[in-house]
Parts: structure tokens; sequence; C-alpha cells
């Protein structure tokens, strides 16, 4: 009885750490969470036309047809999320936005 409490404590410990994580992303974004499904919705079907040079061009092409405000802002974030280039915007980045998802 005792280690299911303790198991289920951990769990709920384990949730609240998730909650304040995803908080702090959803905080820290450097622009809406829309113009981002735009952006993955975009550069995936560019990217499946084009391919990758391994660089940020469709990105920032993207991002200036959406008008985004601060674009240098955007792609420095992206860089830090692990998307170095288009192809890696999709691998690394897109995941972090999978929560979206589980809220629809």
């Amino acid at each position: 009885m005792k280690k299911s409490m303790e198991k289920s404590k951990r769990k709920e410990i384990l949730k609240a750490i998730k909650e304040k994580e995803l908080a702090e992303f959803r905080q820290n974004l450097p622009m809406s969470e829309d113009k981002f499904i735009q952006l993955f919705e975009l550069l995936d079907a560019e990217l499946h036309e084009c391919g990758c040079d391994h660089d940020l061009k469709l990105t920032e092409q993207i991002l200036v047809n959406l008008e985004v405000k601060d674009v240098l802002s955007v792609l420095a974030w992206l860089k830090e999320q692990g998307g170095y280039c288009d192809c890696e915007v999709m691998m690394n980045v897109e995941q972090k936005f999978e929560y979206l998802d589980e809220s629809l």
C-alpha cells in the first residue's frame, strides 16, 4: 500500500514539473503558437517540393510572409531549439509543439 502511494506521489510531482516546464516554454515563445503552426505547415510543404539547402532561407521567407515582427529573434530562438536549417526546424522544433495536438 505504501509503495503505491509513493509511486502516485512521484507521478503527481513529475506531472507538476512537466506542467511548469510547458508553461515556461509557452511564456517564452517569440511569436504566437498559431504562427508556429502556420510556419510548420508551410515549411513542410516547401521542403517536400524544394528540399533542404541546410540553411534557414525557407523558414525566413515564410516568417516574412506571415508578417512576423521580429524575424531575427524568431530565427535565433529556432536555433536555440535545435533548428539550424529548415529541415531541422521540422525535425527538432515542431515536436516541441505536440502539446497543441493533445489539447484539440
